[in-house]
């Protein structure tokens, strides 16, 4: 929802056209639940400290625990399918 909320404005637009939603109920719902965690996230994000440094990463920001990222995790997502090796099968080098 965070990026989606940054490209809204980016491209000056709302979040269900961007998505392609047809009725208006819902695109009302989720424009708003989409504006919501992203005023969120930018208040938190400005907060500054004495030194101007910025007090929350956007994982903080957004309340999100903080997860190592797994470059096969994140293909597979995209659809694009990864095969590994396992550990039994690997060369020592």
């Amino acid at each position: 929802m965070w990026l989606l909320y940054n490209q809204a404005k980016t491209f000056q637009q709302l979040p269900s056209d961007l998505l392609g939603f047809e009725q208006v109920w819902v695109s009302w719902m989720f424009n708003n639940a989409v504006f919501y965690l992203g005023r969120h996230a930018d208040n938190k994000l400005s907060q500054r400290d004495d030194k101007g440094k910025s007090k929350y990463t956007i994982e903080q920001a957004l309340n999100l625990p903080p997860q190592p990222v797994s470059m096969v995790a994140l293909l597979n997502r995209s659809g694009v399918r990864v095969r590994t090796i396992p550990s039994s099968q690997k060369k020592e080098d």
